[in-house]
């Protein structure tokens, strides 16, 4: 059930057995799809405690349609939130993947520097044993 709004009139606010002001909510039940009513505002729809008992339905009842058009819906919402979870724990294992695989981008970046720089040092410590020939003064 969730908050919509709080039933208020121009002339004074109505308020519930122990003096809240009373809430429209909706339904989100099977039988009550989207089917609104005013209650306490401490109704509590997961432990069923309605604060004073304070309960109304708002509007009449629905058409057989209108309840199979709406169970649809929410089924189809439902379906889909779950979707999104399955795509959001997917989302958090690629952001890892991606996270390692940095990780392993930036250690060989490192490790390529190592070489390059011990490759470049061990050419100048070979060029300074004097191991290079020298162009231009060789004799036949």
């Amino acid at each position: 059930m969730s908050d919509r709004s709080c039933d208020r009139s121009s002339e004074e606010v109505k308020k519930c057995y122990c003096g809240h002001p009373i809430y429209v909510k909706k339904s989100s039940t099977m039988d009550d799809p989207g089917k609104r009513f005013k209650s306490c505002k401490l109704y509590n729809p997961t432990s069923k405690m309605r604060g004073c008992n304070y309960f109304r339905w708002y509007y009449t009842t629905l058409t057989e349609w209108q309840r199979h058009i709406i169970n649809k819906m929410n089924l189809e919402n439902k379906m889909l939130t779950s979707e999104t979870e399955v795509m959001k724990e997917e989302l958090k294992s690629l952001k890892e993947d991606k996270s390692l695989l940095r990780m392993e981008v930036d250690k060989l970046k490192k490790k390529l520097k190592s070489v390059k720089e011990e490759t470049t040092k061990s050419k100048i410590d070979h060029n300074s044993n004097g191991n290079t020939p020298v162009r231009g003064n060789e004799t036949e």
